[in-house]
């Protein structure tokens, strides 16, 4: 009886990024964002973004969860500010495991990953790369 029993139930997913001149708070304002891809609770365990163009705009980029694309606007659960405007060809990690603050997230059924930059980030694209596990039914 083997120990371990292969499972299907993780994965990844990964959205695009593309700079904006405005900073709204709703869904036209998002730098980029995913519906919670498998339709049952997930704990992120990795989020990735790469950076492939720059910013023209002095902005930070920060990714986070809602219930709404709006409500994720400026939040920081995923990965906190990182500079856009010479952040081509970078990749960086959001969340810092070994943190007992940065247990994995938890995103709801029909809730929302979203990136937003906190000002002009016209010019910036770039992919967000997230690793996940099922936990819900």
């Amino acid at each position: 009886m083997p120990l371990v029993a292969p499972t299907t139930q993780h994965g990844w997913c990964s959205f695009a990024l593309t700079g904006l001149v405005g900073h709204d708070a709703g869904a036209d304002g998002t730098v980029g964002h995913i519906i919670n891809p498998e339709g049952a609770a997930i704990a992120i365990t990795r989020c990735v973004v790469y950076a492939i163009t720059n910013s023209t705009g002095a902005a930070n980029l920060t990714v986070g969860i809602g219930a709404t694309v709006a409500a994720a606007h400026d939040a920081t659960e995923l990965a906190a500010a990182h500079a856009l405007a010479a952040a081509v060809g970078t990749a960086w990690e959001g969340m810092q495991h070994g943190d007992v603050d940065d247990a994995p997230v938890i995103l709801a059924a029909d809730s929302y990953i979203a990136a937003y930059a906190s000002a002009d980030s016209s010019g910036f694209t770039g992919r967000c790369y997230i690793e996940y596990v099922r936990v819900g039914e």
